[in-house]
């Protein structure tokens, strides 16, 4: 799956509300196409000021992200097209395409009108659009379908991971994933990661959303802390997801900019998430409940 690189921060919208009010059930069971889109206008604004980004003179939405084995994925739709209109209805911003697919209803099909947004490496590209015919799944269904399966036949245990291609699991940052044994989850896990010039001996996590944010003490986790070469050191922890830390998460999921910092006894280090990433987040977590695993209490 191709992600979207350029660093602005943007609300995620993956064809489905990511709040966290209301039971996960009826969240989980919404309509979803597995998208990320931005308003072309929000898009505009913000590329008047990032000359690296693709100048765009189409209405529409800006596809941020496609989820990997999505529907939208499947049918074709690629990170910076531009849904121009679906159902024969414009679509100036995410909010009139999220009605749209919820209107439509999960186990139908949405016709979508595809243009490029650019075409090869950053030139533009104002073909006729295309029709894209896409069938609505829900928010469970897209995210299970994201995860890959990994049987550990020695330990004889099944992990699951999201199979993003491009899987940021090797940067700063953090991931989820979780054990499955006969079709249910259990055992959620979360790898944090420091890669750097310089150790850091991380104590904490501070994830930070305009006017949330929220403070995770990571410092009582096992660390392993390794020389990856020169100049590259590395500071890992792989345990069982803390309370706290899902709790945090799931606090600032679906903001408009998430920036996480590790702060650690010896310095600390800040990282926007980019929107894919963030994504990427929220499908592991919606996975695992989907498959009827529950968050941990402690």
């Amino acid at each position: 799956m191709a992600g979207v690189r350029y660093g602005f921060g943007v609300a995620i919208v993956v064809l489905s509300t990511l709040t966290h009010c209301g039971a996960a059930d009826d969240r989980l069971n919404e309509p979803a196409i597995g998208l990320g889109i931005m308003a072309a206008t929000d898009y505009a604004d913000i590329s008047k000021s990032n000359p690296s980004l693709p100048k765009s003179k189409r209405a529409g939405g800006i596809v941020l992200g496609v989820l990997p084995h999505s529907p939208a994925a499947l049918a074709g739709v690629k990170p910076l097209d531009i849904i121009v209109t679906a159902n024969g209805k414009p679509i100036p911003d995410h909010k009139t395409l999220v009605d749209l697919v919820k209107e439509a209803g999960v186990g139908s099909e949405v016709a979508l009108q595809v243009a490029p947004l650019v075409a090869g490496a950053q030139k533009a590209n104002w073909g006729k659009p295309k029709k894209v015919d896409v069938k609505v799944a829900t928010v469970g269904e897209n995210a299970k379908a994201a995860m890959e399966l990994n049987r550990d036949d020695i330990r004889g245990v099944t992990f699951a991971h999201h199979r993003g291609e491009d899987s940021p699991r090797k940067e700063t940052g953090m991931e989820f994933y979780f054990q499955v044994t006969d079709g249910k989850a259990h055992n959620l896990r979360v790898i944090i990661r420091y890669n750097g010039e310089e150790w850091i001996f991380c104590q904490g996590l501070i994830l930070h959303s305009g006017e949330v944010r929220q403070t995770v003490d990571v410092g009582f986790l096992k660390w392993d802390r390794d020389v990856l070469g020169a100049r590259s050191l590395q500071e890992r922890a792989d345990v069982a997801a803390p309370k706290t830390l899902v709790d945090a998460v799931l606090k600032v999921l679906g903001e408009r900019k998430i920036t996480v910092r590790m702060a650690g006894k010896d310095g600390s280090v800040d990282r926007v998430l980019e929107t894919i990433e963030q994504m990427r987040l929220q499908q592991v977590l919606d996975a695992y409940q989907a498959w009827g695993g529950s968050f941990p209490d402690k």
